[in-house]
């Protein structure tokens, strides 16, 4: 069960970037607005990883996992939205934030996991997330193979996205603050 948060990352992730060629038509942007778009994405992560320790200590990284992947499936499902270039900026800003510090409190669930084992495993949610990736990709290419619009995709992707968060998520690791601040 724990290695499903490594594989529904990677799954969610994939399925909206495995569209961008229609994320870019639909917004009717060049190819330098794209990369301004992915770029602010990056800066929201960046921005929010070296708070997510805090935020995993204070609060235990099971629950920033899940309230993170529920950020992340909200996200997705509003990613195509508005045609104004700065909400959208605004949206990957947010989808950079929500995917990077669930990023950095899956990868302590995993150390937990690590410790519980007593032997190194992290390849493994590696392995699993990039499975999730290829099951996107290939879910996404599914989609537009189906001329499914972007809209009914992403946002049943984020709808079936919140119940399997909340569904994988009763499983997570919660430690005390004082085991926390051992990690």
């Amino acid at each position: 069960m724990y290695l499903l948060n490594a594989y529904f990352n990677g799954f969610i992730y994939a399925n909206w970037a495995s569209r961008l060629p229609e994320i870019q038509s639909l917004l009717a942007i060049n190819n330098t607005q794209l990369g301004s778009l992915l770029f602010t994405m990056a800066i929201g992560a960046l921005f929010t990883m070296p708070f997510t320790g805090w935020l995993a200590q204070r609060f235990g990284s099971a629950a920033v996992t899940k309230l993170t992947g529920m950020l992340l499936c909200v996200m997705v499902a509003t990613l195509v939205l508005s045609q104004n270039l700065i909400i959208e900026g605004v949206i990957f800003f947010i989808l950079g934030i929500s995917n990077g510090a669930m990023d950095v409190a899956m990868n302590e669930q995993a150390v937990l996991v690590e410790r519980q084992f007593k032997k190194p495993i992290m390849s493994s949610f590696h392995a699993f997330w990039s499975i999730g990736m290829a099951l996107g990709a290939g879910s996404g290419a599914i989609y537009s193979k189906l001329n499914i619009a972007l809209m009914p995709h992403f946002f049943s992707i984020g709808i079936i996205g919140l119940g399997v968060v909340l569904w994988i998520t009763r499983t997570l690791i919660s430690v005390s603050k004082k085991t926390a601040l051992f990690l």
